[in-house]
């Protein structure tokens, strides 16, 4: 079984979102290329790029932007799936907008190209 480093600086493990408020999620891998999934509990979806939001509503981002699709109070789970295929390593930073808070900053490493690693975020709207 491969054996994944996870250093964490910054867990807080879940994030509320109230009306205006959103997640950025920015996923770096060290050298190579990054392979990833990202899914909550109901549906897989989309990816691109190495940048993403979610979001209780429609707003103006830069990158893809996926809405809850909870209502209020109903909580989610959202995973980030890496493998390391082609990368050693990835950096994952989420944080809470506008105001910047870092809910999670974790770094990974497997030197194992056939691992992975699942990295869930309780989100709840508020």
């Amino acid at each position: 079984m491969a054996t994944i480093k996870r250093t964490v600086t910054v867990d807080l493990g879940a994030a509320t979102l109230a009306e205006g408020e959103y997640l950025e999620y920015l996923l770096s891998p060290s050298g190579g290329s990054a392979i990833w999934e990202y899914a909550c509990q109901d549906r897989a979806l989309a990816h691109s790029g190495q940048t993403w939001y979610l979001s209780g509503a429609s707003i103006p981002v830069s990158g893809p932007l996926y809405i809850l699709d909870r209502n209020n109070g109903d909580p989610d789970i959202y995973t980030v799936r890496m493998l390391f295929a082609q990368t050693a390593g990835y950096r994952l930073q989420i944080r809470k907008q506008p105001s910047g808070l870092t809910i999670q900053d974790i770094n990974y490493e497997s030197h194992d190209p056939s691992s992975s690693f699942p990295e869930p975020l309780d989100v709840t709207r508020v």
